[in-house]
């Protein structure tokens, strides 16, 4: 393991963020103080499910699971206590499928959150 990436396990898929971008959002001494990080309001049909029921996200070969703005972005905001958008699953599970908001689940489980917000999307 490397000193300049923090390291997590989502379901037996290992995954990584460099401590770099962790400081670089302000977000090296944050400890979850709740075990979802809090939703913003317009999303009031949401509901909030286990990260361990959530399949792990796979991308193409090549493809980088997380890219470095937008895991900055996520991370300021969880650690700021800023309210976060809903992750996109789709239909059916557990396991549920993220349709759309894989930065925000690596960022909230790295951060210590056990739990995320989420909503189904339509087909």
């Amino acid at each position: 393991m490397s000193k300049f990436v923090k390291h997590g396990v989502h379901n037996g898929m290992e995954f990584s963020i460099p401590f770099a971008w962790i400081a670089e959002a302000g977000a090296s001494g944050f400890r979850a103080p709740e075990d979802a990080p809090t939703k913003d309001s317009e999303h009031r049909q949401s509901m909030k499910i286990a990260i361990e029921d959530i399949k792990p996200v796979q991308r193409a070969v090549g493809v980088p699971l997380l890219k470095k703005e937008r895991t900055i972005k996520w991370l300021r905001r969880i650690a700021s206590g800023v309210p976060i958008r809903p992750i996109q699953i789709a239909p059916g599970g557990p396991p549920y499928q993220v349709h759309n908001g894989a930065h925000r689940l690596y960022t909230t489980l790295i951060t210590g959150h056990s739990h995320i917000w989420a909503v189904q999307y339509s087909l």
